[in-house]
């Protein structure tokens, strides 16, 4: 008898969501909880689709900004474990934090002369700065990812 390929279901085929099912740590579990309460009463399948459909859309950082941010992180981590307490909840260690980080910037910046550019026409950039109503590029840029990332 010849095999014949089974057709996928219209779950497979990607017009209805498809069920899984996996495992989670329980501190995992908590994390995902909390963080779907936090942003309104979402469930933890909405929380976790949210997720991962972010960790796929975002743009790839280049292999220096990793490095980078990983280096901000690790400052991060650093001035919470000198003073017991986060850079977000006590403004003296936040401003140990951006010290440090600024330091981290003086070490990871290119030498050599700075020469003026323009943002690209058309650019994000551009846009923003356009519709900012007096900012400097710094800060529109600044103002753009505090606001995206929940700061503001």
């Amino acid at each position: 008898m010849a095999r014949t390929r089974r057709q996928p279901t219209s779950a497979e085929s990607g017009s209805q969501p498809l069920h899984m099912t996996f495992r989670l740590s329980e501190g995992l579990r908590k994390q995902l909880e909390d963080a779907a309460v936090a942003a309104g009463d979402r469930t933890i399948g909405e929380e976790i689709r949210l997720r991962l459909d972010a960790s796929f859309s975002e743009r790839e950082a280049d292999d220096e900004t990793r490095r980078l941010l990983n280096a901000v992180a690790k400052i991060a981590s650093d001035v919470t474990d000198l003073y017991g307490t986060s850079w977000l909840a006590d403004r003296f260690v936040a401003e140990k934090f951006r010290g440090s980080v600024r330091v981290l910037f003086d070490w990871a910046v290119p030498l050599g002369d700075i020469v003026e550019r323009q943002p690209k026409v058309g650019s994000m950039a551009d846009r923003l700065v356009q519709n900012s109503q007096g900012m400097t590029v710094e800060e529109a840029l600044g103002f753009a990812a505090a606001a995206k990332e929940g700061f503001i």
